[in-house]
């Protein structure tokens, strides 16, 4: 992905349906295993970093992955350790989108770019949507960092639909993210796609 500092947003497209028959459904007991053999250091690097949480009983990031395969009961808490080894597995099998006018931005900043697309009358195409949103699977919320959301490939025809009719201002940087969420919708309707994104 491109520039890594600050909060941001971190955006991919992959097909939506995949991810759902992937994860969740009690039948894929080779995703587990095959993910750690590929993402292993990934997922490794995430248990050290919050050696502390797993210290205090928080899944290892591989577990939490086979929990979701399996369609455990996942319960209510931990949800941030579920987040971070879904996006390891994005990171992998997904295609990155550019996210040059969209990492750094503040904490609150989708308010900012919301009410600019509400103003031009854009309905379907929220940039909080990939911050209080949700993943195509079931996974506990975190108490915090990070936020996610995502769109099928349906919401992504729509809202681009919507975007191509919409006249903005690209000369500050709330017009250069809603352009750079343009290219999101643009490059996942090319490819028959959807979105994930995550937010920290």
């Amino acid at each position: 992905m491109l520039a890594r500092m600050g909060y941001g947003y971190m955006a991919w497209r992959t097909r939506i349906g995949v991810l759902r028959e992937m994860f969740g459904q009690g039948e894929n007991t080779w995703v587990g295993p095959t993910l750690d053999h590929i993402i292993g250091d990934q997922l490794e690097r995430l248990d050290r970093n919050f050696a502390h949480e797993i210290a205090k009983g928080c899944p290892r990031a591989i577990d939490c992955l086979e929990a979701i395969e399996r369609g455990d009961d996942l319960g209510s808490s931990h949800g941030f350790m579920y987040a971070y080894a879904v996006e390891a597995v994005l990171d992998f099998m997904a295609y990155p989108l550019d996210n040059a006018a969209l990492y750094p931005t503040g904490v609150d900043y989708d308010q900012l770019v919301d009410a600019v697309l509400e103003d031009c009358g854009v309905k379907s195409l929220r940039l909080s949507t990939f911050t209080y949103g949700k993943l195509p699977f079931r996974i506990p919320m975190p108490d915090d960092f990070p936020g996610y959301g995502h769109m099928d490939e349906e919401q992504v025809r729509r809202a681009l639909a919507e975007l191509d009719a919409c006249s903005y201002d690209t000369s500050d940087h709330v017009g250069e993210a809603i352009a750079c969420m343009h290219g999101w919708l643009r490059s996942a309707a090319e490819h028959s796609e959807g979105i994930v994104a995550f937010f920290h």
